[in-house]
This record gives structure tokens, C-alpha cells and sequence, in this order.
């Protein structure tokens, strides 16, 4: 994907939670984006997009495939790790991009935004996904994060949807902007 392929994917994944007639949004590295909001209170967004397993990151982006399988010969867990797994993997990812941003020269407040690639949250109830991302509140990455807020954010085929994990709450972007 090139830098601009990238920015762009980046750009979908924030408009479908941060409305632009809501924030001016500013491109930057370090963070993603800057966004104002009509009040003038200015935070950043760091973007990145969540995998259940390299292997479904690798199918996903490099062949375009949908990422809920393919032909290729591999097993079951190493596409879709345990749920335990899986969590841990999104410590990981937390963690990691916290030690990002504290590398950053950016004063202002910066809100994590992890878009689920998968598809899978789309696809469970939402009463039963907001059971799940309550649990994934107590991650240790996030106690100790750079970030306000991290957010997962997920799709449906009707709608986009997003979870607070420091508020413990959900909310539809497309009604309830966050508040910083």
C-alpha cells in the first residue's frame, strides 16, 4: 500500500467516527490526524487497524481478500488465534503504539482509534459485544496508555459502530461524536 493508499484508508477510518462537519480535520504523522472542533479545542488521532493473527493481516491487505478466509493452506488457529489470544494480541498492539506516541512532540491529547478488520464484530449481537469489550476495559496496556481514550471501532452492513474503552461505553458515531 503506498503512503497515500495508506492516508486515505487512514482518512475512511476516522470520517466513519469523527464526522467532518463536526472537527477540522488536519493531516499529520505524529498523530495520524489533528482534529479541531467547532469550539477550537484541538486533540490528535492515532489510527491503526486490528488483526485477529499475522496471517489474516497478511491476506487482508497484501491480497485484498475479505478476511474471513481463503483457499491458502494454513489451519484454523493460526487465522483465527483463541479469543485469549487474540486479546492479548490487542495488549500488544495498545501497548505498542502508546510507546509510539510518547515519541511524539504533540501536547495535546491523543485518542487511539482501532479499527476492527476482521468483520467479526459486525457480525456478533451488540448486546454480546458490549459484554465482550467491557472485559477488554481491564487490559494492563491501557491502564498505563499515552492515550485520553482508545477506541475500537467496527462495521455493519448497515452502520459504523464504536466502543470507548475508557468510558466503558458504546456509542453510534454517527449520532454521538465523542467528547474530549
Amino acid at each position: 500500500m503506498s503512503p497515500t493508499e495508506k492516508k486515505r484508508s487512514e482518512k475512511e477510518i476516522l470520517v466513519s467516527v469523527f464526522r467532518e462537519t463536526d472537527y477540522r480535520v488536519i493531516e499529520s504523522e505524529r498523530p495520524d490526524f489533528r482534529l479541531v472542533t467547532n469550539e477550537g479545542r484541538e486533540f490528535g488521532v492515532e489510527i491503526t487497524e486490528f488483526f485477529p493473527s499475522e496471517t489474516v493481516a497478511r491476506l487482508g491487505k497484501k491480497l485484498d481478500l475479505p478476511t474471513g478466509g481463503s483457499s491458502y493452506n494454513t489451519t484454523s488457529s493460526e487465522v483465527y488465534p483463541s479469543l485469549e489470544e487474540q486479546i492479548d494480541r490487542l495488549n500488544q498492539l495498545i501497548a505498542k503504539k502508546s510507546a509510539t506516541v510518547r515519541t511524539y512532540r504533540y501536547p495535546l491529547p491523543v485518542i487511539l482509534l482501532i479499527r476492527d478488520s476482521t468483520a467479526l464484530l459486525g457480525a456478533v449481537p451488540p448486546a454480546v459485544i458490549e459484554g465482550a469489550l467491557a472485559h477488554l476495559a481491564a487490559l494492563p496496556a491501557l491502564k498505563s496508555a499515552a492515550f485520553v481514550d482508545v477506541v475500537i471501532t467496527w462495521e455493519t452492513s448497515d452502520d459504523t459502530f464504536a466502543y470507548s474503552l475508557r468510558s466503558r461505553s458504546s456509542y453510534n458515531p454517527n449520532l454521538d461524536p465523542p467528547i474530549v
